[in-house]
This record gives structure tokens, C-alpha cells and sequence, in this order.
């Protein structure tokens, strides 16, 4: 038997990071950790399997929306979009994943992606400026050319988005734009009036989502704390 054994050489804790960072999904030394290591309960398992991936997926019979993924600080939100905007994006992260359920339900829309993740916490432009800016600006990294017209100019936000997605379908027939928005709840403090709008035409969000935006914009505004305590109701 072994002596002066000390407790360290049995047992080893992997440091784990309190706050994730979505962008750090970029960098390839962060990737393959944060996929490793995120850890999905059975119940969590059923939630992305059966309500998250199939918004995701290229299947025509499904009614795509956007998801809203909402949650206290620190619960988790940006470890799972960076989970599985790195499957999306390339497969070989696929078999990382810790629960085989997830592990086979993203199978399907692993690697099918090209992948825009951006945090708009504290910024003050509107939301369609934001979101355009940054898709002109990763289209153009592609080599995809689309402008977007401005806003005084725009018409109907929806055909733009469906004209933009024309111009990526030449270059990458068969994949998809994934567009992964953080701190979106920090924005909502600051939004204006015509923020829902812009949701529902490049979210495509349910009338259900849009109802609990509306009623968090209108907490924030009165400064009430309704909108904290909402988040978890709002994930289910």
C-alpha cells in the first residue's frame, strides 16, 4: 500500500469556468473544452432534442422559428448556445457532446451551418443596424456580397433577410446562416419602440415569445423586478 498519499493524487477537479463568454466559442482552444464540459440533464436533453433542434433543422414540415433562450445570470445561456452553434457549425464537435441523446438528435444539423455569434449587451444602436452590420461584415469574410438597404429604404425587412439567403444559397447550396445573439435581455434595457418588430420579421418569433418580450421591455422601462423572476417562466 502506498504511503504519505495525499488526497490530490486520488481525486482531480477540472477548474470550471463561472461565466461563459459566447465569443470565446470562436477561439478553437475554447471550443472543444466548452463542449466537453458542458453537462446536460436528462431533462435538459429532452428540451434541446424535441424543442430546440428541430427549429434548427432543414426538415420543411417543421414551422421554423426563432428560439429565445432565457435564464438568470450565470444558469447557463451562453455555455448552450456556444454548445450548439459549434455543432451547427462543424460536426466533429458532435461526438463531444456528453448526453448520447443530444449527441444523436443534433446529428442532422451537425456541421450544416455557417455561424455568426455576437453580444449586444450595452449597445445603443437599434437592433436591425446591429444585426445587419454584422451579417454584411461576415457575408463579406465568405465571399458573399448582399448589402442590406437602409432603414429609411426598407420596405419589408423579411424579403431582404430572403434575398440575403438567395445570394449564400449560390456560394453554399445546402447550409445555413446560424445568427447566435448574447446579452440580449441587457439590450432590451435600453431597446426602442420598434425593437418587436424587427424580432418578429428576422426572428420569426412565436406570438407566445413576443408576448413575454413585450411584458419584460415594459418591467425594465418601470424598473420593476418582474422581469428577473419572469426568466425562468419564460424558458419553460
Amino acid at each position: 500500500m502506498a504511503k504519505n498519499m495525499k488526497y490530490g493524487d486520488l481525486i482531480q477537479f477540472e477548474q470550471i469556468e463561472s461565466v461563459i463568454q459566447l465569443l470565446d466559442a470562436g477561439r478553437p482552444d475554447e471550443a472543444k473544452k466548452l463542449v466537453a464540459t458542458y453537462v446536460i440533464s436528462d431533462d435538459m436533453a429532452e428540451r434541446i432534442s424535441k424543442l430546440m433542434v428541430p427549429q434548427l433543422s432543414f426538415d420543411e414540415s417543421v414551422d421554423h422559428k426563432g428560439v429565445l433562450i432565457v435564464g438568470n445570470y450565470g444558469t447557463g445561456k451562453s455555455h448552450l448556445m456556444s454548445v450548439l452553434s459549434l455543432v451547427a457549425e462543424d460536426a466533429a464537435y458532435a461526438p463531444m457532446i456528453r448526453h448520447p441523446k443530444v449527441a444523436e438528435a443534433v446529428a442532422p444539423i451537425a456541421g450544416r451551418f455557417k455561424v455568426l455569434r455576437i453580444e449586444v449587451g450595452g449597445l445603443q444602436m437599434p437592433l436591425r443596424q446591429i444585426i445587419t452590420l454584422q451579417l454584411e461584415r461576415f457575408l463579406e469574410k465568405l465571399g458573399v456580397d448582399y448589402t442590406f438597404p437602409t432603414a429609411d429604404k426598407e420596405l419589408n425587412n423579411k424579403d431582404s433577410f430572403e434575398e440575403m439567403m438567395a445570394a449564400f444559397a449560390e456560394k453554399f447550396p445546402g447550409q445555413g446562416v446560424l445568427l447566435v445573439v448574447d446579452e440580449f435581455l441587457e439590450y432590451l434595457r435600453s431597446a426602442n419602440s420598434d425593437l418587436l418588430a424587427t424580432i418578429r420579421s428576422e426572428g420569426q418569433l412565436s406570438d407566445a415569445t413576443l408576448e413575454t418580450l413585450t411584458k419584460v421591455m415594459a418591467a425594465f422601462k418601470a424598473g420593476s423586478k418582474w422581469a428577473s423572476r419572469q426568466t425562468a417562466a419564460a424558458a419553460r
